[in-house]
């Protein structure tokens, strides 16, 4: 059962019903639901409130370039001025991942889990 709710990844993303629906809210819910039950590893042992914590925040992350066109949350990566361009490093700059509301969630989770990618195993032909 998802744990978190649309007034409560709204508070997150600072928005109103008016810049994210209960409906749209609560796709995003389910996603991060869906997405915390299959990463977050021991989940059994872990306190409801920190696993309500963590859907909001996956939510919201999901979120936020619906509600704000991607500036709210976000990390700056890269300033240019004319023809010189500087580029920030930080652990997520080089992925979908990287939002605020993300980076939160991993920095969160007991397991460790959640910012793990899961690979799909490599199938080998041997002739």
């Amino acid at each position: 059962m998802v744990r978190t709710t649309p007034t409560l990844i709204r508070d997150e993303l600072d928005v109103d019903s008016t810049e994210l629906s209960d409906s749209v809210a609560e796709r995003y819910a389910r996603r991060a639901h869906a997405l915390v039950e299959e990463r977050v590893c021991d989940i059994e042992d872990i306190d409801e409130q920190i696993l309500e914590d963590l859907e909001t925040l996956v939510a919201a992350h999901f979120a936020v370039s619906r509600v704000t066109g991607g500036a709210k949350g976000e990390q700056v990566t890269r300033v240019q001025q004319e023809s010189a361009q500087v580029t920030f490093a930080s652990a997520s700059s080089d992925s979908a991942e990287g939002t605020s509301y993300w980076d939160q969630a991993i920095m969160l989770d007991p397991s460790g889990c959640l910012g793990q990618r899961s690979v799909a195993p490599s199938i080998v032909g041997v002739r």
